[in-house]
């Protein structure tokens, strides 16, 4: 919440580049697969003559992530989300009455779904930070806000087109840059002896434990997880082989990453510990003595967090 929150209010740091959405959305595809349900067909049309953009990937990435996931939630059953590109050039006409678009070249990327739609009075409001939907407890009205910040810093313009149980389109207009594509790092693949390390990770974000399990078994780490520390603690003790490392989300419900350690500590049970959060150094509350702890702070990239593991577990 609080990496969203930085992202609507302009204040996160990021990193541009000059990017090929297409590449961005072929290495996240297998991580958008799996935020689908069985049922749900996710088809890829991408234009091969796509003009390249500058943008930082972690925040495309977001982009999408949070687009696919409220495609998947608007699908009650089963269905089809979209996911297109496609170079388009607006006009003084198509650019008019929409304050955010300046006539030019750019980079659409269309998420498209099949679900219920929205009416006319949900579609006024559904880039106003903290409105949503959904169910108390399934979201915090943050991702749309989000994907809404981070097209205006980027000088593009986002637009919906939906209807009552004929699904939804949003359209990301991402300015076009007539520049050669710069190289982007890539999480290098884990040395042979980390291969067989087991490592559990704690986090009650279902999405993001999601993403760090697929990063991790991606890179052929033997990985469980657990959505708070209680379920963690049970796992731990239960477990007939011991962890390698725990990856652990400091703020929980029920039981927050630094009281776990601490029970594992009271418990005589020695394993190494890393420590994410959002929050900055000065909020790191649970942590009285950060610099002890491992930690890597929200947000980080496949790379980041593999640096990280390479480092405590050697």
């Amino acid at each position: 919440m609080t990496h969203q929150l930085l992202a609507f209010s302009r204040t996160q740091v990021f990193q541009p580049r000059v990017v090929s959405m297409n590449t961005i959305i072929r290495d996240l595809e297998p991580i958008l697969k799996r935020l689908t349900r069985e049922g749900m067909d996710l088809r890829l049309s991408l234009d091969e003559n796509l003009c390249n953009v500058v943008a930082d990937v972690t925040q495309v990435e977001q982009i999408l992530i949070n687009l696919v996931a409220n495609a998947r939630d608007a699908i009650p059953g089963a269905g089809r989300i979209e996911v297109q590109t496609e170079t388009v050039t607006l006009d003084e006409m198509s650019a008019r009455g929409d304050p955010a678009a300046c006539p030019g070249k750019y980079a659409r990327l269309c998420v498209r779904d099949t679900g219920i739609g929205m009416d006319a009075v949900t579609q006024a409001r559904i880039f106003e930070p903290f409105f949503t939907t959904k169910q108390a407890g399934k979201g915090t009205g943050l991702g749309l806000a989000t994907i809404y910040g981070i097209v205006a810093q980027n000088q593009g313009t986002i637009r919906v087109i939906s209807e009552i149980r004929k699904g939804t389109s949003f359209n990301v207009f991402w300015p076009a840059v007539e520049a050669p594509v710069q190289m982007i790092l890539r999480s290098e693949k884990a040395q042979p002896v980390l291969r067989s390390a087991r490592i559990l990770v704690v986090e009650d974000e279902d999405d993001l434990r999601n993403l760090i399990c697929d990063t991790l078994m991606a890179h052929d780490f033997q990985v469980e997880n657990a959505e708070n520390g209680e379920v963690a603690l049970s796992k731990i003790e239960k477990s007939s082989t011991p962890f390698d490392l725990i990856i652990t989300d400091v703020r929980m419900p029920v039981m927050t990453g630094s009281a776990l350690k601490r029970e594992l500590d009271r418990r005589g049970i020695r394993v190494k510990v890393l420590f994410m959060s959002g929050y900055s150094q000065e909020a790191l509350f649970d942590l009285a003595n950060r610099e002890e702890h491992a930690f890597l702070e929200k947000p980080f990239t496949g790379t980041d967090l593999l640096s990280k593991i390479d480092a405590i577990l050697r």
